[in-house]
């Protein structure tokens, strides 16, 4: 019965994901930075010390020991045997607390990201990360480097996108709970002001980069198998994209039906996730909840020259989310993850709408 539920579970998180619009994974980065990704750090229990003491036995005759030169052999056998007993004991006392576990010195992913976006456009990301454990099983190091292309009524384009450096910091992990901090940053690779190629904005929805210094900050905390996330983001200035409708301008339709995002300002965003991890051997399955709420509307520069803000821009997202990993090797692991949302803001200026997304990678571990 148990096992039943389990699975229905699954396949309700699995439906949700098909054919609702928003912006599902595709958020502004928080949701995915260091620890407070939906997919867990690898650790690696340690395996326990087994006795390997080999009982030395003694020959004891009274014709033998009349012989100092057997004496001496019989004195040198029992101290070799009481120093092995010494060692070995001090090997098998159990790990100290917190030391359960190992981590990867190194891991590396490589990730495939498809996103459908606004007006049937396509996203596809591929993105390189790296973690480096910088304090043993405490604190770990990330950079993310992603490059886009996108495909839509507007062509084709491509680039480098935002850049994302983090920090995370293990507090705690055990059997029952874990406690993680990270903080970050995200780097504009450009102003978000790439044109078409009849030198006319494009809208963010084309943009490669999001044009904003963000930082980054979240903890999450786990519970057994479940686990608990809240994050905050700060965009700290308006980039530059010019992106307005052209009334008069030919084939009016196509490029005059996407948000608005002239000199865009984005607003906070705060996020809270819960999600639970089902294990089968070397399979894990994370379904999960996504909360994404934007803080206050965007503002934008309209057609006058005037600061305005966007109505609908403010308020709350939620998503669906479904994740997990294969174990390949010991080294190698299978990772994919799929997000959809059910109750979606009005306004996207940011261009970060999604019908849905799903991503798939490998992560490479160095021990």
């Amino acid at each position: 019965m148990r096992k039943n539920i389990k699975i229905v579970f699954v396949v309700i998180f699995s439906l949700l994901a098909i054919d609702v619009y928003s912006q599902g994974c595709s958020d502004a980065g928080i949701c995915s930075l260091g620890s407070l990704s939906i997919l867990r750090y690898k650790l690696v229990p340690l395996q326990p010390i087994t006795n390997t003491i080999q009982p030395l036995t003694l020959v004891d005759s009274t014709s033998l020991s009349s012989n100092p030169l057997i004496s001496k052999r019989k004195d040198t056998i029992r101290q070799v045997s009481q120093n092995n007993i010494s060692s070995n004991s001090k090997q098998n006392q159990p790990p100290e607390p917190g030391a359960e576990y190992i981590t990867p010195k190194y891991f590396f992913a490589l990730m495939t990201q498809y996103g459908l976006g606004q007006n049937s456009t396509s996203i596809i990301t591929l993105q390189l990360e790296g973690t480096v454990c910088v304090v043993k099983q405490k604190l770990f190091a990330q950079v993310k480097l992603p490059y886009t292309f996108v495909n839509g009524n507007l062509g084709n384009y491509q680039g480098m996108g935002d850049i994302t450096l983090g920090l995370s910091y293990i507090a705690q992990h055990n059997d029952k709970s874990g406690l993680s901090f990270s903080v970050g940053m995200k780097l504009p690779s450009n102003k978000a002001d790439a044109v078409s190629t009849n030198d006319l904005p494009l809208p963010m929805i084309y943009q490669t980069s999001l044009g904003t210094t963000d930082i980054l900050a979240g903890v999450k905390y786990s519970f057994k198998k479940w686990d608990f996330t809240i994050g905050y983001q700060h965009p700290f200035n308006a980039n530059n994209n010019q992106y307005l409708p052209i009334p008069l301008l030919e084939n009016q339709d196509n490029y005059n039906n996407y948000f608005v995002a002239n000199g865009l300002k984005r607003a906070d965003d705060g996020i809270f996730r819960i999600n639970r991890v089902f294990s089968y051997k070397k399979l894990s399955i994370t379904p999960g909840l996504l909360f994404i709420y934007h803080l206050s509307e965007d503002i934008i520069t309209d057609a006058n020259g005037n600061r305005v803000k966007v109505d609908g821009s403010q308020g709350l997202t939620v998503n669906a989310n479904l994740a997990g990993s294969v174990t390949v090797s010991n080294k190698m692991d299978f990772l994919y993850i799929i997000g959809a949302p059910f109750i979606d803001r009005q306004s996207h200026p940011d261009g970060l709408d999604r019908k849905l997304v799903a991503i798939i990678g490998i992560r490479y571990s160095i021990y």
